[in-house]
């Protein structure tokens, strides 16, 4: 499924964030941010922002785009100019806790599987 979602990782100077284009609603993002640890997470993010991010990520891993030379830095989960385009927002905290809400909505949450289907 074509869920546009940003993906962002705390850092010790801010965020630092990444686009992926497919599977970004809930049932299934959450899921892949949450079981990654902090380290594992940023690299993935981090190889992403050189990427123009990623197609997807999977149990079998991130799958990045193929575009080289292009970097899109996203440093910004609460921008909504940062991400008028996406549909959902997943923040990986340092502390290892990973939040979400979907574009438009203030508040930051952990995803129920009750709330949403």
């Amino acid at each position: 499924m074509g869920t546009r979602s940003h993906i962002y990782i705390e850092t010790a100077d801010g965020y630092l964030g990444t686009y992926c284009q497919l599977d970004g609603y809930p049932n299934h993002m959450w899921g892949q941010v949450n079981k990654r640890s902090h380290n594992e997470l940023y690299g993935i993010v981090l190889k992403g922002t050189t990427t123009c991010g990623m197609a997807s990520l999977t149990d079998s891993g991130p799958h990045y785009h193929a575009a080289s030379g292009s970097v899109e830095l996203l440093t910004d989960p609460d921008c909504p100019e940062e991400s008028s385009y996406v549909s959902y927002i997943y923040l990986k905290r340092a502390d290892g806790t990973t939040l979400y809400r979907g574009f438009g909505q203030d508040d930051w949450g952990v995803y129920d599987p009750d709330e949403i289907d």
